[in-house]
């Protein structure tokens, strides 16, 4: 199995999921390699070639976003069976084991849409590029178009390269230089939402801008209990690794497959802030 290390509230949660789902069937043996993040391509490159040198007879991969990566996969498919796990690639795996993300997207649009009538004017905040990340970000962009028409996209912020030690910092530069007073809704595509309202508060937006998005690291907490994050998507990461493992097993001792290749696990909404109003933003 191998999938990223960080950050550590998401995939130590699965990480979980996955071996306490393994103790029902001892007669397989789970062999995890872990890999920094997704933007670690030689880590993951590394954890591959060991897998490799194994002779795993299925191999589980979330898959960072990277040709090289991808090019592995595809040799690696020619012998051994692929299954992504939260993540894909256009590589040849045999099914999918996460969350519906299209629909995560759709979901969350609908619980912001009372918020966006008053406060149409949305900023996107993007981090890495992924494909399952752009499903979800489809069905956003789609369903607030329906449901709210006279929103407005005002800008697209890409994140990856700011260094962690001072996103906020340099977030909140960005945004005051290139977006001041422009916004008054904030989309954040990934598990950055503590980051986002640090650098609003930076602003002193805090009062004034509704933020919607995805994962509930433990530092979103200051921000829910404020009211600055009105609504956030949360994976169900423990149960994506306990049920991958049956869907592995499943596979292995029966060569069953999930319908359509593809087993959705739900993931839970959150709306602290909805049953305020949008008049909680000022």
């Amino acid at each position: 199995m191998v999938i990223p290390a960080n950050p550590q509230y998401f995939w130590g949660d699965m990480i979980e999921g996955i071996k306490n789902g393994a103790l029902q069937y001892p007669d397989i043996q789970v062999v995890f390699s872990l890999f920094s993040n997704l933007l670690s391509e030689q880590d993951t490159l590394y954890c591959l070639e060991y897998m490799q040198d194994l002779h795993v007879d299925l191999l589980i991969v979330t898959p960072p976003a990277s040709s090289i990566i991808h090019r592995k996969l595809d040799e690696i498919a020619l012998t051994t069976p692929i299954v992504c796990l939260s993540e894909t690639a256009e590589i040849p795996f045999i099914f999918y084991v996460g969350a519906n993300f299209y629909q995560d997207g759709v979901l969350l649009a609908r619980a912001s849409a009372q918020i966006l009538q008053k406060h149409a004017n949305i900023l996107h905040i993007n981090h890495v590029s992924l494909p399952m990340v752009k499903q979800r970000d489809d069905g956003f962009y789609k369903e607030t178009a329906s449901l709210v028409p006279h929103v407005k996209w005002v800008g697209d912020v890409q994140t990856d390269q700011l260094p962690v030690s001072v996103f906020s910092a340099q977030l909140a530069r960005i945004l005051h230089e290139q977006y001041n007073g422009l916004f008054q809704s904030v989309y954040v595509s990934q598990g950055h939402l503590p980051q986002v309202c640090l650098a609003l508060n930076k602003l002193k937006l805090s009062e004034r801008i509704a933020v919607f998005g995805y994962e509930n690291p433990k530092q979103n907490n200051a921000y829910i209990k404020n009211g600055m994050i009105a609504a956030y998507i949360e994976q169900d990461t423990y149960r994506q690794g306990s049920c991958c493992i049956d869907a592995a097993y499943a596979y292995l001792t029966k060569g069953m497959l999930p319908d359509n290749r593809r087993l959705y696990v739900p993931s839970h909404l959150y709306q602290p802030a909805i049953q305020s109003d949008s008049e909680t933003y000022l």
